[in-house]
């Protein structure tokens, strides 16, 4: 139930965001918390006619709880989300199904804290970056993807990353994407900033 319930709450104002959490309890295969990130970027200045060459998803951890037993794994996924400028909790439910990888998994292991890591967006899903709106990703464990979620009797498991509602923009959650015209030589990269 607690991968495929209903949300019970969410937090879309906060400098630092709990995108990937894991809680088990001491209760074999029992567990009380997981989350799931939502990120929103508004992607329409990329003219209708470029062809999109590559993206990166980058975020800003300053907080990772590794363990070898549940090796958790930060995956992206498309995000389905109600509103383009608020998270509800039923946002979490809604994203259940989301399971194509927009991106390779990365290991909590290999996470580190204060500076941005990247998520390089695979070819096969840069055609779900939209050049006419807002491209939606959303943050999920790569077990939680998988439905394939290991239980052991362990601390809770989690990334902490800087959110668009930090002091300054030097942290902010962000997606490069590298565009070519029609008929250009030569690439331009576009940088976009999360909504809020």
């Amino acid at each position: 139930l607690l991968r495929d319930g209903n949300g019970t709450a969410f937090d879309d104002s906060g400098a630092d965001d709990n995108s990937y959490f894991i809680r088990p309890t001491a209760t074999t295969d029992r567990f009380n918390l997981l989350t799931r990130g939502f990120y929103l970027f508004d992607t329409s200045a990329i003219p209708d006619t470029d062809t999109i060459d590559s993206a990166i998803f980058s975020l800003y951890p300053t907080v990772v709880n590794d363990d070898a037993t549940i090796d958790p794994k930060a995956g992206l996924v498309l995000a389905t989300i109600a509103s383009n400028t608020a998270v509800a909790a039923s946002d979490y439910q809604g994203t259940n199904g989301n399971v194509t990888r927009q991106a390779n998994d990365i290991d909590y292991g290999a996470i580190v804290i204060n500076q941005y890591n990247d998520w390089a967006i695979l070819s096969a899903q840069l055609t779900n970056i939209s050049k006419t709106g807002v491209t939606k990703y959303g943050t999920k464990l790569g077990q939680d993807i998988d439905n394939s979620i290991v239980w052991a009797n362990v601390a809770a498991r989690n990334i902490n990353n800087r959110t668009a509602d930090t002091a300054d923009t030097t942290s902010d959650p962000k997606l490069a994407v590298t565009h070519t015209a029609g008929g250009a030589v030569a690439g331009r990269s576009t940088a976009f900033s999360l909504m809020g």
